[in-house]
């Protein structure tokens, strides 16, 4: 890398996914480079090198926590109308890092590796209670971490996720697998979304009084529950299966406004008008 293309380190925000509901941004980048012209920090074009942890994850192995690494980062690629290309590269023995675990996490968290997603497998919940001071319950904190100078080319992030919340009765961790999708959306730079998690997990109106009903047949099911809605319930045989797939619009068009392709996002569909208070008078 070239001394004119130095990374900066631009963490701001960690994105954390719990059992609890928690606030959260909808459907937008976690951190924007310039206010005036709304760009996001994103990576470039081209593979972008993902880089796996070494040792255990909670009652799953290295190979099954591999293989839900290697799924989450190929649903965020299959998405048509954006261009982020996550590729699992090797493991942290291949850029010099060991095991990382609550004592050592600032030798990843902080500090640059010459560029990359960094998943860090939390066999324990050291590094989420130890290092960063949160309740053991937290499944998951991920974030961007260094750009270039001057730039919104972001060039390396990280991701935790907690093996310790892993249900021991989840085969192959396929539940938990939601937990691991999500949090690889905040490390490029994903917020949370917020529409049809909030109605099936929470009992939200689907639609506005005074609306039709809303088009799910025969009602929600968990395969309409977004990837990045900020709750999940990772238990065996949970939503979480579900939500390790990209497949609502609500996450396809996260994505695709960070990171478009040629043709977002005028291929979609567009809404004009004003939002008014319930007076009816005021605008929002």
């Amino acid at each position: 890398m070239k001394k004119t293309e130095a990374p900066r380190r631009i963490l701001g925000v960690f994105a954390a996914l719990v059992a609890l509901a928690a606030p959260a941004w909808a459907g937008g980048p976690l951190i924007i480079f310039d206010t005036a012209t709304q760009t996001p920090y994103a990576y470039a074009p081209g593979p972008v090198p993902v880089y796996t942890d070494l040792g255990g994850f909670g009652p799953l192995t290295n190979a099954q926590a591999d293989a839900l690494v290697a799924n989450g980062f190929s649903e965020w690629n299959a998405v048509a109308t954006s261009y982020f290309d996550g590729v699992v590269t090797g493991d942290f023995s291949t850029i010099g890092l060991p095991d990382i675990v609550g004592a050592n996490a600032g030798l990843v968290i902080g500090t640059f590796n010459g560029g990359g997603i960094h998943v860090l497998y939390d066999d324990d919940a050291s590094i989420i209670s130890g290092f960063f001071g949160a309740p053991p319950g937290v499944l998951g904190i991920a974030s961007p971490d260094f750009a270039l100078i001057g730039l919104p080319d972001l060039v390396e992030s990280w991701a935790v996720v907690n093996g310790a919340a892993v249900d021991p009765a989840d085969a192959g961790g396929a539940s938990f697998g939601g937990v691991v999708t999500h949090e690889f959306g905040h490390s490029i730079n994903l917020a949370h979304t917020q529409t049809s998690g909030a109605v099936g997990f929470f009992g939200d109106a689907d639609v506005p009084s005074g609306c039709p009903p809303a088009p799910y047949s025969g009602g929600l099911t968990f395969a309409g529950f977004e990837t990045m809605y900020p709750f999940i319930d990772p238990s065996a045989g949970s939503v979480g299966v579900q939500m390790a797939t990209i497949d609502v619009l609500d996450d396809i068009a996260s994505i695709s406004n960070v990171y478009p392709t040629g043709g977002w996002p005028a291929t979609g569909g567009s809404i004009a008008g004003r939002v008014f208070l319930p007076d009816g008078t005021t605008e929002v």
